[in-house]
């Protein structure tokens, strides 16, 4: 399962959410499917943080680094993936 990005096309994830977002320090993962991969990316996609997980439904991930922008989340499980947009204040 993928999902757009499209602007128009942002959907509701049933199984995903990441918050609290905007985030400042740090962002929480829970998934109703366990992560095999977790990739945080930019605007150009240069990727910043990528986790391989394998183990679990929740994680907490430490973005105080990033600079403020947008950045995107992106979820691979068995069944597929998926991409969450982050606001980093």
């Amino acid at each position: 399962m993928v999902y757009s990005l499209g602007l128009n096309n942002w959907r509701k994830n049933k199984f995903l959410s990441v918050y609290p977002n905007p985030a400042s320090t740090n962002i929480t993962i829970n998934s109703s499917e366990k992560i095999q991969l977790l990739r945080i990316f930019d605007i150009t996609d240069r990727i910043l943080t990528q986790l391989s997980i394998n183990s679990t439904t929740s994680t907490t991930i430490d973005v105080s680094q990033f600079n403020s922008g947008t950045y995107f989340v992106e979820f691979t499980s068995e069944n597929g993936k998926t991409i969450e947009k982050l606001i980093k204040q």
